[in-house]
């Protein structure tokens, strides 16, 4: 019989939409054929499904392992995806009941804050992911995008450099600094940003 492998997850929260509703760069396509309709409908059934079995199955694997951390972290992240965020965080708080050092539960906890706007919280969790794992470049690149939701756009900018600093090729990133620096009316900047998002990543925001 084959041992199941319960692989490390983490919510992959880096935000661009705060900023692409602010710049116009949101989709204005209409299903205007009722089969276009029916067929996003069907789509929506297999994915909730998908995630509902999913759900099922790591129950009954915690019934078996009440202490596998990896099970909870993985089941935290099939409620995200299925926007139960309450639900979610009740695994990420037992993630870090067992083991208070992992650092996907904690990044994973502070998005699900961040869409219930508990921002305080939020920071906190991307705070302490930081404080245990410096390298941890989603913490920075979330962390960076609250403090531009809040104007805090310099802050938000020293996080967006330290994630490109690991990750010279982080997309995301450039785009989000590139914001930032629009947003503080340092042009040239931006618009370098933005050239090397695309550069990185001609699809991100399509």
């Amino acid at each position: 019989m084959r041992k199941q492998i319960y692989r490390k997850t983490t919510v992959n929260f880096i935000l661009i939409l705060i900023f692409l509703l602010s710049f116009g760069f949101y989709s204005k396509k209409i299903c205007e054929a009722s089969d276009a309709v029916n067929s996003e409908k069907i789509k929506d059934f297999i994915y909730h499904k998908e995630y509902s079995d999913k759900i099922k199955f790591y129950s009954q694997a915690i019934e078996k392992s009440p202490n596998n951390i990896e099970i909870y972290n993985n089941r935290g992240i099939c409620y995200v995806n299925l926007k139960e965020y309450k639900k979610a965080i009740a695994d990420f708080n037992r993630v870090i009941e067992i083991n208070p050092s992992h650092v996907e539960a904690y990044n994973n906890r502070g998005a699900c804050y961040v869409r219930l706007k508990e921002y305080k919280k939020a920071i906190a969790d991307f705070n302490r992911v930081i404080e245990t794992n410096p390298n941890y470049i989603d913490a920075y690149n979330n962390r960076g995008v609250l403090y531009a939701r809040f104007k805090k756009h310099k802050k938000a900018i020293t996080d967006f450099n330290k994630a490109i600093e690991l990750n010279p090729n982080d997309a995301k990133a450039y785009y989000n600094r590139g914001v930032c620096y629009k947003k503080l009316k340092e042009y040239k900047k931006a618009g370098v940003d933005f050239k090397k998002a695309k550069k990185i990543n001609p699809n991100l925001l399509k």
